[in-house]
This record gives C-alpha cells, sequence and structure tokens, in this order.
C-alpha cells in the first residue's frame, strides 16, 4: 500500500511536468522553433533571429516558472564542457 501511494505521490508531479513541457513545445512550434534538448545550455536560441529568439526566451521564461510554481524543477543537461 505504501508502496502503491509513494508511486502515485511521483506519478502526479511528474504529470504536470510533462504537461507544462507539451504546452511550452507546443507554443514553440507555432513561432517555428524545436523544444531544446539541452535546456538550460548555453545559447540553446542563438540561431534564431533577433524576434524570435526573444519570443522563445519568454516562452521558456514561463515554463520555468509554472514548473517553479509547482515546486517541480527543469532536468538540464550538463554539457561535455562545462
Amino acid at each position: 500500500m505504501i508502496g502503491l501511494q509513494l508511486v502515485r505521490a511521483w506519478i502526479a508531479p511528474q504529470q504536470k511536468k510533462d504537461a507544462i513541457m507539451e504546452d511550452a513545445k507546443a507554443e514553440l512550434a507555432k513561432i517555428g522553433v524545436t523544444f531544446p534538448n539541452n535546456v538550460g545550455g548555453h545559447n540553446m536560441f542563438a540561431n534564431l533571429d533577433h524576434a524570435t529568439k526573444k519570443k522563445a526566451e519568454a516562452i521558456m521564461d514561463k515554463m520555468e516558472t509554472q514548473l517553479e510554481e509547482q515546486g517541480l524543477e527543469l532536468p538540464v543537461r550538463k554539457h561535455q564542457n562545462d
């Protein structure tokens, strides 16, 4: 019984995180940007024009804020050179 409670306690936040990240992916897709694989990495939107880069950064900021409000963390991949 406790094991099931632990699983449910993990699944609910994971589902919230997945939903928030899917929303961000959809918003980025609307402006023609692919969700970055290395979230938080250096220059993740370096190849975009200034206006699109600002929109993409705003979407990512919104996603990070939503995750923080839920007490969730964004998974960040480390670069090999970091």
